[in-house]
Parts: C-alpha cells; structure tokens; sequence
C-alpha cells in the first residue's frame, strides 16, 4: 500500500471531483438503505446479517474510528483501486471494474456473511467505476468515507 501513496494527491481535486464524490457516497448509501428496505418488505431475514455486519464493523473505542478513517478506508481505496485495479490494464475498463470488484469481494467472504459479500461487491462496483471515471483514486476516497459515515453513524439501516 505505501508503494500507493504516491498516487494520493489533494490538491489536485476540482469542485465536480468534491461533488461526484460525496454525491456518490449519498447515492451508494441510498442504493444500500432502498435494498435493505426491499429486502425487509419481502420478508427475507436479513437481520441476523445486518446485525452482524454492524457487531463486526462498528468502531467502538475512539481508536477504532480513527483508524477506520486514517487507515481502513485509504488503505482499502489504495489497495483495491489504486493497486490492483490499476494493475488490470490488460482488461477493458468495465473488466477492471468487475474483476477487481469481485477480488474485494472474495476478500470479505471469510466474514461468511452473505450481505457483506454483497456489499462488498456493490461497493467495489461503484468505487472502481469511480476511479474509472475521474481516474483519481481521492474521488472514490471521499465517496468510500461518505458512505461509511451515513451507514456506521448517521443513519445505521438496523
């Protein structure tokens, strides 16, 4: 991941970057609440998996939480997007996004919760197509943070 952090630069970020990045964040968040909404209108018995998923991610202790936003969320970002899917360059821009956002995935199948799989992928989806997109690994940081503070703080879906 550090070999990354060259590819982190602020002050390079326009005003669309800032917007795309929080409106995506605002959009992922509502993707994520609409599905859960959906799921619960079926009667499918998510909450176990939502309950989990909360138990398992959730800061508790104030170290928790800086590290979620000082080295959970770059790191991600860094790795998934700025490290591998940069690395998929063979693949076209769509291929990218799909096989990097299905390594994401894999990588959160140990949690052996089916809803954070989905996430992950949904979320790896969204986060790749944004760095496809403005090809700024800093937009799909902002989205990624954005997302996690509506779904961990504001409004939780549990």
């Amino acid at each position: 991941m550090i070999i990354s952090l060259k590819y982190v630069s602020w002050s390079f970020l326009t005003k669309a970057d800032w917007i795309v990045g929080i409106m995506s964040g605002v959009i992922l968040y509502g993707l994520f609440a609409s599905g859960h909404a959906f799921m619960q209108w079926l009667h499918i018995p998510i909450e176990p998996y939502v309950q989990h998923l909360y138990s398992s991610i959730s800061p508790s202790v104030w170290w928790q939480h800086l590290l979620m936003f000082l080295l959970i969320i770059p790191g991600e970002e860094l790795f998934w997007r700025g490290y591998l899917h940069k690395r998929l360059f063979t693949l076209s821009p769509f291929q990218r996004t799909i096989v990097a956002a299905s390594f994401y995935t894999a990588a959160h199948l140990c949690s052996l919760n089916p809803l954070l799989a989905l996430a992950a992928f949904v979320g790896g989806i969204m986060w790749g197509a944004l760095f496809e997109w403005r090809q700024k690994i800093e937009v799909a940081m902002i989205a990624h943070v954005v997302f996690d503070v509506l779904l961990v703080y504001l409004f939780p879906l549990s």
